[in-house]
């Protein structure tokens, strides 16, 4: 297999993935986005294999095996991306629905992660980011999220579409 059959392979490949995720086709932009980060992700880690290798020969290794778990330790074994989406103070972080939450848009609201949410914006309409932000106002006021509605609405009134963030229609 060429060097660039591999590349068309992987385009694929990241395509389907895309579209499994977005559960829409994926813009020919997201396709190249994702495929260029796929591969500096797999340049790292075949990279950061030989580095591996080399301080496990030196006994560094077992030094940064020690920090990340010392480290691990202190956090109570979350990472900080999971810091990031907990719940705002003063609200839950049970994914169980609650009143109001059966009329919105997306299912399975409550359940669902600011990412998540955030993949499933694009199509909905003025009023129902609106039905959403002030549900999420009322329940786990994530402010990133709230943000993100603002955003969304602003970009539709002016001009924008419902389609992308970018004010093109969807496809």
């Amino acid at each position: 297999m060429t060097a660039e059959q591999k590349k068309r392979l992987l385009k694929a490949k990241v395509a389907v993935a895309l579209q499994s995720e977005l559960g829409r086709t994926p813009k020919k932009e997201e396709i190249e986005e994702v495929t260029l980060l796929a591969r500096v992700l797999y340049k790292a880690i075949l990279g950061l294999h030989y580095k591996r290798k080399e301080k496990n020969k030196s006994g560094q290794l077992a030094i940064m095996r020690e920090d990340l778990t010392s480290s691990r330790r202190e956090t109570g074994g979350r990472s900080q991306v999971e810091d990031q989406e907990a719940p705002q103070p003063g609200t839950s972080a049970a994914p169980e629905s609650r009143a109001g939450a059966e009329g919105l848009p997306i299912k399975d609201y409550d359940s669902l992660q600011i990412r998540q949410i955030t993949r499933r914006l694009s199509g909905l309409s003025i009023e129902e980011l609106e039905r959403l932000r002030e549900y999420e106002a009322k329940n786990q006021n994530r402010e990133p999220l709230l943000a993100r509605f603002e955003e969304r609405i602003r970009i539709i009134r002016h001009g924008g579409t419902a389609g992308d963030a970018k004010g093109n229609p969807g496809k």
